[in-house]
C-alpha cells in the first residue's frame, strides 16, 4: 500500500563504508534528497545543475580519494549516506564534522537518520575526532529540527561565500556545552545575507580531500 512501511528489524539494516558498486545508488539518493529538500529554495535550473554534477563518476572519484562515506542499507537497498571528516568550522570546539547526511524520501522520518548520525559520530570518535559539527540551510526546517532534536544549540555566526553564481550563506555554529569535549555537538545554519540572493550550501567540501 502507498505510504505503508513494513517494520524494519536490525538484521535488515546495515551501516557500512561506501563501495564502488554503490555509486549509482549514492547518486540517486543525493538527487532525490536534494530535489525534496531544496526545491523552492534554489532556482530550479541551478538545482538540476548541482544534482547532475553528482554523477556516478563523481562518487567513484570521491571513494578513490578516500572520502569518508557511510552508507545506510535497508533490506539490501542503499537508503541514505553521510560524509564526514575533520571539522572545517572555527570556534565550535569540535574536532569532527558531518559534511552531509541524506536519505531517500521514503526512508525519512523513520529513525534511520538518527542511526546514521550515531554511526558517523562513533566513526569520528574512533579516529580521535571528539565532538561533531554540522551545518545546514536555515530555510531547511526539517533538517534544522532534526539536528536541534539531537542536541544542537546555536551559539555564533560567520559568513562565507561559495558557488560560481555568487551565493552566500551565514553559518550559525553552536554546541552542546558539556564538560566532555566528546559530547559537544555543533549545529550550524546557513542563511541569506542582506543584498545577496537566497543562500544555500552548494556542495560538501570533504575537508582536505575536496572534489571540485
Amino acid at each position: 500500500m502507498p505510504g505503508y512501511h513494513l517494520p524494519m528489524t536490525t538484521s535488515l539494516v546495515e551501516l557500512r563504508p561506501a563501495r564502488h558498486d554503490d555509486t549509482a545508488s549514492l547518486a540517486a539518493v543525493h538527487a532525490e534528497a536534494w530535489r525534496l529538500a531544496y526545491r523552492g529554495m534554489l532556482d530550479g535550473l541551478d538545482l538540476e545543475r548541482f544534482v547532475a554534477r553528482r554523477s556516478r563518476g563523481w562518487w567513484h572519484d570521491a571513494i578513490d580519494k578516500g572520502v569518508e562515506i557511510e552508507v545506510l542499507e535497508v533490506a539490501g537497498e542503499v537508503a541514505g549516506y553521510a560524509s564526514y571528516g575533520p571539522c572545517r568550522m572555527r570556534g565550535t570546539g569540535c574536532a569532527g564534522e558531518l559534511y552531509e547526511l541524506y536519505l531517500k524520501p521514503e526512508y525519512q522520518g523513520l529513525g534511520f537518520g538518527r542511526r546514521l548520525f550515531a554511526s558517523v559520530r562513533t566513526c569520528l570518535e574512533r579516529r580521535g575526532l571528539k565532538g561533531l559539527a554540522v551545518r545546514v540551510l536555515t530555510d531547511n526546517e526539517p533538517a534544522c529540527g532534526f539536528y536541534a532534536a539531537l542536541g544542537g544549540v546555536l551559539t555564533g555566526r560567520s559568513w562565507h561565500q561559495t558557488g560560481a553564481s555568487g551565493w552566500s550563506f551565514r553559518s550559525i555554529a553552536g554546541m552542546k556545552r558539556t564538560a566532555d569535549p566528546g559530547d559537544r555537538f555543533a549545529f550550524a545554519c546557513n542563511d541569506e545575507k542582506p543584498g545577496f540572493q537566497r543562500s544555500i550550501t552548494l556542495a560538501p567540501c570533504f575537508a582536505a580531500r575536496s572534489l571540485q
